[in-house]
């Protein structure tokens, strides 16, 4: 109870000072103390002024992007505006840059975010562990500067490739997105796509389950070689070198019930034509409604009916909040 009051008030702060100062603001949690700042840095001077642990909220609005080095979460206002779900965009202007500044970022959320170039995680000789990155819409790909562990990229729009770079991944889960594809990892690298719509033309070796291969060259370059799928859909026979069990070859214009093609738009549901018969590893259907489910909505309170008023020395804020 105590960190949803706290996250509304962070909220409820940054709804006043964008009144007060017609500016996108970044609110910082610090425990119990926050700190609001304003303008296209306010991502920028509040990571700067954050420490470990802490979280940085967003408004909608454009953001410069900081070089983020500490274990924070960032949660923004989502990536596509959407008033029946309450969501508005949080753009983060150029690549988001995930830097340790020494040899490790132990954890770091990011949620809600609309990135329009590419977010490069890690560097030569550090590891990322612990990271999520959920609900977000990356213009570019997510490429691998250095080592990751434990990590998951879920509920995402990534119009590039999430790419290795040829480094370690020890547990790289992307789970539930829509994506070009997941390719450049190293040998020894534990990677698996999961309930995933797939869209470029060459992938990894790495493990693909529950998914929709939807590559053109699927039987000849499509996918790295040794590559192993479980209880996926292409619409082409797989190339003999790679691991297949129980899988669905369908014609690509008979896979959705919204749609003949795989491409991403807002208002594009990615429903099955058959779901209880295109049936996954875990028991639900293949694609993005199966497994963790598909969602765009990023998980914060929701202000409503919001109204600020000054006082003298007084800010005076009343609102109704609902939790999503």
């Amino acid at each position: 109870m105590k960190k949803i009051f706290l996250t509304m008030l962070v909220l409820c702060c940054a709804v006043a000072a964008k009144a007060q100062n017609e500016a996108i603001t970044a609110v910082l949690q610090h425990g119990d103390d926050v700190s609001v700042f304003a303008g296209m840095d306010a991502f920028i001077r509040a990571h700067e002024a954050a420490a470990d642990g802490d979280v940085i909220t967003l408004s909608a609005g454009v953001f410069n992007a900081p070089t983020l080095s500490k274990s924070v979460s960032v949660y923004g206002a989502g990536f596509e505006k959407d008033e029946s779900a309450g969501t508005d965009v949080t753009m983060i202007k150029g690549n988001l840059s995930i830097k340790p500044a020494e040899t490790e970022i132990q954890t770091l959320h990011l949620e809600g975010l609309y990135v329009n170039a590419s977010i490069l995680v890690g560097k030569a000789d550090a590891v990322v562990k612990n990271m999520t990155i959920t609900k977000c819409y990356v213009n570019g790909e997510i490429r691998f500067d250095g080592e990751t562990a434990s990590t998951e990229i879920s509920k995402c729009v990534i119009n590039g490739n999430v790419n290795g770079n040829r480094k370690n991944a020890e547990g790289l889960l992307i789970c539930n997105c829509h994506l070009g594809t997941v390719n450049g990892f190293s040998a020894a690298s534990q990677v698996q796509v999961d309930h995933c719509i797939v869209l470029a033309d060459y992938g990894g070796a790495n493990l693909w389950t529950n998914s929709l291969i939807l590559t053109r060259y699927a039987s000849s370059s499509g996918l790295g070689e040794g590559s192993v799928l479980y209880n996926c859909i292409t619409f082409t026979n797989i190339r003999p070198n790679c691991v297949v069990e129980n899988c669905y070859v369908v014609p690509l214009n008979e896979i959705f019930a919204d749609g003949e093609n795989a491409d991403y738009s807002a208002d594009r549901t990615f429903e099955l034509k058959q779901p209880e018969t295109w049936l996954g590893t875990d028991g639900t259907q293949v694609g993005l409604h199966g497994g963790k489910g598909w969602s765009k909505v990023p998980g914060t309170p929701v202000v409503k009916n919001m109204k600020v008023e000054v006082d003298g020395m007084t800010l005076k804020v009343n609102y109704d909040a609902e939790v999503r």
